[in-house]
C-alpha cells in the first residue's frame, strides 16, 4: 500500500525530470542574484552581484560563493498530501513535508504546492531563525537543463494569517541562471 502523498510525489518527480535522471547527477550549479528585506533584518549586506551556488544532490551540502557563513542544506523524508489550495482560478495540490531534526532547514513542517502540470508553484514555511516568520515562496520561470526542470525565479513574501501572501512584503528574491549538472 502506498503512503499518503506517494501518487502526487511520484507525479511531481516525473514532471521535474524523473528520479532516475536526478539520481544520475551529483551536483547542480547556478548563478543566483538575491534580494528582499529579510537579509537586512538578519544584519546581512545585500547587493545585486551574481553569486555561484552549488548544491550536492546526494548529501546535505550547499554553498554560495561569495556569500560567507556556513554551508546550508535541506532535504525531505516524510510526505503527506493535504487539502488543495485555490490560487486565483487555479487549484494547486499540496504536499506537506515533515523534516527530521537531523536536517537543517527553515522549519520542521513545510508545504509545497503543485499546479496541474505537477510543477512546483509555491513553498510555505516559517523562518525559525527569524522568530518563526511565516513565508510564502512563489517559484516560476522554469528552466530545463540536461532533461531536468528547475524554477529560475523565487520570490518569498510574508504570509498572512489567512495563508495569502502579502505582495507588499517581499522577504527574499532569488534569480537563477547558468544552471548546470555534473
Amino acid at each position: 500500500m502506498n503512503a499518503p502523498g506517494d501518487e502526487l510525489l511520484n507525479r511531481v518527480l516525473i514532471a521535474h525530470g524523473g528520479l532516475e535522471r536526478w539520481s544520475s547527477f551529483n551536483q547542480v550549479r547556478a548563478t543566483i542574484v538575491t534580494g528582499g528585506s529579510l537579509w537586512a533584518m538578519k544584519g546581512l549586506t545585500q547587493d545585486s552581484a551574481p553569486r555561484q551556488m552549488t548544491v550536492w544532490l546526494h548529501e546535505q551540502r550547499a554553498s554560495v560563493t561569495p556569500f560567507g557563513g556556513a554551508d546550508q542544506f535541506t532535504a525531505y523524508t516524510v510526505t503527506e498530501e493535504v487539502e488543495p489550495w485555490h490560487e486565483g482560478s487555479e487549484r494547486w495540490r499540496r504536499l506537506r513535508v515533515t523534516f527530521p531534526e537531523t536536517i537543517a532547514t527553515h522549519c520542521a513542517v513545510q508545504d509545497f504546492y503543485f499546479g496541474a502540470d505537477f510543477l512546483l508553484r509555491r513553498h510555505d514555511y516559517n523562518v525559525d531563525v527569524s522568530g518563526g516568520l511565516a513565508a510564502a515562496q512563489y517559484v516560476h520561470g522554469y528552466v530545463e537543463t540536461d532533461g531536468l526542470r528547475m524554477p529560475g525565479k523565487r520570490r518569498a513574501y510574508r504570509r498572512k494569517a489567512d495563508g495569502q501572501a502579502d505582495e507588499h512584503a517581499l522577504l527574499v528574491a532569488i534569480d537563477l541562471s547558468d544552471i548546470g549538472y555534473s
